[in-house]
């Protein structure tokens, strides 16, 4: 994969055509497509599962490849979208345990109250990294050898 050029920031922004033209030839990819993001210095980041398959063509195609990188995403927006109604049943069954989910390119965030921590578990158990929790303010789990800290009075 080509390194990022650097570019003025009056060259900037991206024409929406070429916006439009990663957005339809990701929708034809749909098992590598990872989605399209804003980046550093504002430029366009094209993730797909395998970018180098998909780098060459896609820049023949756009009006200025030079403000687009491409990187790698762990999974598919559909693969995404798959958990995401999952994550969304799971949370329904589980009405004030949780505060807010959304979606990133390659995850979905999910926002839990402190007292949470069996369904924490279970988002963790059944989907793994492709749910980022957070649990009060904490994440989770724990990184191995951190500590959680409750303030007097408890979270």
């Amino acid at each position: 994969m080509n390194q990022p050029a650097e570019v003025p920031r009056a060259a900037l922004p991206l024409p929406p055509g070429d916006r439009e033209r990663i957005r339809a030839y990701g929708a034809g990819h749909p098992e590598e497509w990872g989605g399209l993001s804003i980046g550093p210095h504002e430029r366009l980041q094209a993730w797909f599962t395998d970018p180098a398959a998909h780098e060459t063509a896609l820049r023949a195609v756009l009006e200025h490849p030079e403000l687009v990188d491409f990187r790698i995403a762990p999974r598919s927006e559909r693969a995404r979208s798959a958990v995401r109604a999952e994550v969304d049943a799971l949370l329904g069954a589980h009405a004030g345990s949780w505060y807010g989910v959304g979606d990133r390119v390659s995850t979905i965030s999910v926002s839990l109250a402190g007292s949470a921590t069996e369904l924490a578990a279970e988002l963790h158990r059944r989907f793994g990294d492709a749910v980022e929790i957070t649990i009060a303010s904490f994440k989770y789990p724990l990184e191995p050898g951190a500590q959680r800290r409750e303030p007097p009075g408890g979270v």
